[in-house]
């Protein structure tokens, strides 16, 4: 496999990856399950998050010419792996609709009122049809290039957050027992999970030296814009949470902070900008998507496979899951068990793979070097 990114484009991955999705619905949707709690639910989802880039960095480290669908074809055989991937493909489906489904929320009511999504998101598909055409190198330059706007607005948004926030609202913790944050763990998993959509990366990066270092910092950075995020939204909203709906997010809350609303709403330039990082994350989605089934179908085709995903993506959130709730109710469902595995237990998977299945390769490389080495030096005598 030819390297298509660095190792930096591959950290901005993580850090983009780690942050998008979790400052749009979800903290006011945990605030409505979890209460004050919601702030050790995002902790501790956060956590396993950082652990698993951990697991797939040292993957990358260890074996940095394998990619994804080698390692599980060479571990399990072909058949299982596509298994597997079919597997991991219908989280990201899943995942994919998400995104999309809050995007949607996001502009229906912070921007629009009224829009049209049939016309709305053709554009966002063919912008995924584009990158999913192109090598991965393309989508890695176009974050190095969004990556500073994403940090600055990210910054900005949460200077213009903190000028009313009662941080000491968040107390106390665990009032209610432990059973507030258990209910958040069981109802939130999908939202989170995001690491997973880095293992498309494998077998693709130009190693350097510090590549484990510069991911782990960078998600680590991601991190701590979620956690101070969300921290401002529990804290801001923890005795009315009642006033708090789906539509609930980063927009609203500097409406509420600044007053806005009296001399119209500059902080719409800052959300583009922040916007960038969703749509990274959506195209990232998308390509790692039409990847899995090009392994599947055995079809290394351009452009065939990335329109059908896409014309499948239109057709389910324009038609059959049209409303955002729907949306939420099967991300709730009993479908977020199913797909745990996905997307908390795979990277450590492959890391485990990796180790059992190139650590023999690699004994054995050795034993059959030593042999040589007896054999030479007997030959010398």
């Amino acid at each position: 496999m030819q390297k298509q990114i660095s190792s930096t484009q591959f950290a901005l991955f993580a850090f983009i990856c780690g942050m998008a999705i979790k400052m749009f619905m979800l903290p006011a949707l945990m605030l409505k399950v979890s209460g004050r709690d919601s702030i050790v639910v995002m902790a501790f989802y956060l956590i396993i998050e950082l652990v698993n880039v951990l697991f797939l960095s040292l993957t990358l480290k260890r074996n940095p010419d394998k990619t994804f669908y080698e390692i599980l074809s060479n571990s399990l055989g072909k058949i299982v792996a596509k298994i597997v991937v079919v597997y991991f493909t219908l989280f990201l489906l899943l995942k994919l609709l998400l995104m999309l489904s809050e995007v949607k929320v996001f502009f229906s009511v912070s921007v629009y009122e009224r829009i049209s999504w049939s016309i709305m998101i053709i554009p966002l598909l063919a912008l995924c049809i584009g990158f999913a055409t192109k090598p991965l190198s393309v989508l890695g330059r176009v974050s190095e290039l969004f990556a500073p706007l994403i940090l600055i607005s990210t910054v900005v948004l949460s200077l213009l957050l903190t000028a009313k926030v009662p941080i000491s609202n968040i107390l106390p913790l665990f009032s209610n027992g432990i059973n507030s944050v258990v209910e958040g763990v069981q109802t939130f998993p999908i939202w989170f999970g995001d690491v997973s959509l880095l293992l498309v990366c494998l077998g693709r990066v130009k190693l350097s030296k510090r590549v484990i270092l510069k991911t782990m910092l960078f998600r680590f950075l991601s991190i701590i814009f979620v956690f101070v995020f969300s921290l401002i939204m529990f804290a801001t909203y923890a005795d009315i949470t009642d006033l708090i709906d789906y539509g609930h997010n980063v927009s609203s809350m500097t409406q509420y902070s600044l007053g806005s609303h009296d001399y119209g709403r500059f902080d719409y330039i800052i959300y583009c900008f922040w916007m960038l990082a969703v749509v990274v994350k959506i195209m990232l989605n998308f390509y790692t998507l039409s990847q899995n089934v090009q392994y599947v179908v055995s079809k290394k085709s351009q452009y065939v496979v990335p329109i059908i995903v896409s014309l499948v993506v239109y057709i389910l959130t324009t038609f059959v899951f049209r409303n955002e709730n729907a949306m939420y109710q099967i991300c709730t469902s009993v479908l977020r068990f199913v797909f745990v595995p996905a997307e908390f237990l795979l990277p450590f998977a492959v890391f485990l793979l990796v180790r059992l299945k190139y650590k023999k390769a690699e004994n054995t490389d050795k034993t059959e070097e030593e042999k040589l080495e007896k054999t030479s030096e007997k030959s010398m005598a």
